[in-house]
């Protein structure tokens, strides 16, 4: 196997890959967004694209199977995201979790659009929301969208109570 060494002026991480693949160069990811292609929806909160290897959504926590919403959620991302190029934005301050996945903010079209998949998921009442405060993105932002699927009572939020 071939390892692809992500770099954002230094090497942050290795991801395997095979050899034959043409690889996507995210040396400069913060130069602009990256496209790819959503090949697995692993859980409800990382994906994998083709080329780069596991993706964590950020501003999304994470959760497990039989945690409330999860395999809404995974289905949720399977329909918009599976099979389909995506853009990819790699956070520029913390490109890489513990568990060695790239940290991204990942877009699909939604028509003439293209939309936050990680807000779509907290809007639906999917995903509660990962404050971050190391990243490039304002995850403190997406707490606006959490309370109004709380307030309509959006997929977890169905039995909330205030």
């Amino acid at each position: 196997m071939v390892k692809l060494a992500l770099v954002l002026c230094i090497v942050v991480a290795v991801a395997p890959v095979a050899a034959e693949e043409e690889l996507i160069d995210i040396s400069d990811t913060y130069m602009g967004i990256v496209e790819g292609r959503c090949t697995d929806v692993n859980s409800a909160n990382v994906i994998t694209i083709k080329d780069l290897g596991e993706v964590a959504l950020i501003g999304v926590r994470e959760v497990s199977p039989g945690d409330d919403g999860y395999y809404d959620a995974v289905r949720f991302l399977e329909k918009r995201l599976l099979d389909r190029d995506v853009q990819i934005e790699v956070c520029p301050n913390l490109p890489m979790n513990e568990k060695g996945q790239v940290r991204a903010v990942i877009y699909y079209t939604g028509g003439d659009t293209w939309l936050n998949v990680a807000i779509e998921l907290i809007e639906e009442g999917l995903a509660r929301v990962a404050l971050v405060p190391t990243c490039h993105v304002d995850t403190k932002a997406y707490l606006e969208y959490e309370k109004k699927a709380k307030k309509a009572r959006r997929g977890i939020w169905e039995d909330w109570e205030e």
